[in-house]
């Protein structure tokens, strides 16, 4: 397999390299795509040094598959490019995610839903990964009608220059007048931002527009969808606190078991009340950890519950790996030599 990955130098980029290599992809030439201020960097995947290269026109030619690991604004200057791709684009940015001819996939969930005419495939939103990863065995023995979720989102969600706001901001800690925030809009360090992306007339931000508008998409139901995304001061994973309300009464045990039986997902806390998830226990882990399940006090077709996952890699990375594996078993497997 030809594999490229565009926006090989940031977080995600790296991680999916890193990814590919856990999976034992196969890849017979991997070409690795970056800015122009970051061409020429060594980057080793299979013991082997790889240098970045910038895109040209021809740099996408013959390829069987390119990862985007980068900004919607980025995307969009290749996308005639990306039109005449031979084979699959797997676009970690938010350009395609709600096309209606575009399939927005997280694999556990919709895969089945992709056919081998789709050369563009999205990659869901972080957030929306994690969150539905924990729901979608609930959903599929109750349907779901509600969610109201707040999240905590990890500096890692604005990619390494949000990581580094906070280390800088750590090391200088000592120093009252060192307040020095470029990425996020308030200072981060000792702080929780109650406001990721842009706010509509509503008051709403882009974040939480995107949560709710791609859960109704990945599902194929309108759910009303009701969050508010915040930023604390974590360098990686995400965490979500979750209340749902379901068409039918709530059986905790079947709700439990049902999650602990889906793939990627893991209960954490079903024997041990103690042993709850939290963002440090799944830092470089592809799975969602799940605990605090309870059902509502107030209303019996409904249950709350806390989950954590790894914004970088499930929430990214792995998702979009997953996607092109589950692709290639699926359609390209007899074909390839």
């Amino acid at each position: 397999m030809k594999v490229g990955i565009l926006g090989s130098t940031g977080v995600v980029g790296r991680e999916i390299i890193r990814q590919l290599e856990l999976y034992n992809f196969p890849i017979n030439e991997l070409k690795l795509f970056c800015s122009s201020k970051n061409k020429g960097q060594s980057i080793i995947f299979d013991s082997e040094i790889i240098l970045t290269q910038e895109v040209c026109d021809d740099s996408f030619d013959n390829l069987d598959i390119l990862f985007g690991a980068t900004s919607k604004e980025v995307v969009q200057k290749y996308e005639k490019q990306l039109e005449s791709l031979k084979g699959i684009f797997i676009d970690n940015s938010s350009l395609y995610r709600m096309k209606p001819d575009v399939k927005l996939i997280i694999p556990e969930i919709n895969f089945n839903t992709i056919n081998i005419n789709d050369k563009i495939i999205a990659n869901p939103n972080c957030s929306t990964i994690i969150t539905l990863m924990a729901l979608f065995p609930i959903h599929q023995i109750n349907n779901i009608n509600k969610i109201i979720i707040t999240t905590f989102q990890a500096t890692s969600g604005a990619g390494q220059k949000g990581m580094n706001e906070l280390n800088n901001q750590m090391l200088n800690m000592e120093y009252d007048e060192f307040d020095e925030n470029n990425v996020f809009s308030r200072k981060i360090l000792n702080n929780i931002i109650p406001l990721i992306g842009s706010i509509d007339v509503y008051g709403n931000t882009t974040e939480e527009q995107k949560m709710a508008n791609e859960t109704c998409k990945i599902l194929k139901k309108s759910i009303l969808v009701e969050s508010t995304c915040v930023r604390v001061p974590l360098i990686r994973s995400h965490s979500m606190s979750i209340y749902i309300e379901c068409e039918n009464l709530i059986d905790l045990k079947k709700c439990v078991d049902s999650i602990e039986k889906f793939e990627g997902a893991v209960v954490t806390d079903a024997k041990d009340s103690r042993n709850f998830p939290c963002p440090l226990d799944v830092v470089y882990s592809n799975e969602i950890l799940v605990g605090r399940i309870r059902k509502s006090l107030s209303n019996n077709n409904a249950l709350s519950l806390w989950c954590c996952g790894d914004q970088i890699c499930k929430g990214a990375a792995t998702n979009a790996v997953q996607i092109a594996n589950m692709y290639i078993n699926k359609f390209l497997k007899n074909n390839m030599v």
